[in-house]
């Protein structure tokens, strides 16, 4: 073999290892990419699991207020219609669309905040 020769055999040999020192780096960079993509989902999904534990726990709490309001409001209307029964006394209506306007301004505010908690439209 003569170095002109050998010299050729050296550099088509390298010519092949850079190529394939290319595509090693390139299916690196692609699995590393896919494995990038992989954990920007999985953190997605984490999030939106999350998110999903949140709104439960308000929406339970909400639903819990509710109930004590309308428990509530059922003790107090009782009674008072109780005691004016009572009394012999007629029960006023101002007492009574009272009553109502303040459970639909109540029942209006948690219609919004759930509203807003789960961004229906």
């Amino acid at each position: 073999m003569t170095a002109a020769n050998i010299g050729a055999k050296v550099t088509a040999k390298h010519k092949d290892v850079s190529s394939s020192e290319k595509e090693i780096f390139a299916s690196l960079a692609d699995d590393e990419h896919a494995k990038a993509q992989a954990r920007i989902v999985n953190a997605a999904a984490a999030d939106q699991e999350k998110l999903t534990e949140l709104k439960e726990t308000y929406a339970s709490a909400i639903l819990c207020f509710l109930w004590f309001w309308c428990a509530a409001l059922f003790v107090v209307v009782t009674g008072y219609f109780v005691h004016q029964v009572v009394l012999g006394q007629a029960v006023p209506k101002e007492v009574i669309i009272s009553i109502f306007t303040c459970t639909a301004v109540v029942v209006g505010l948690v219609g919004y905040i759930l509203k807003g908690l789960f961004g229906s439209q």
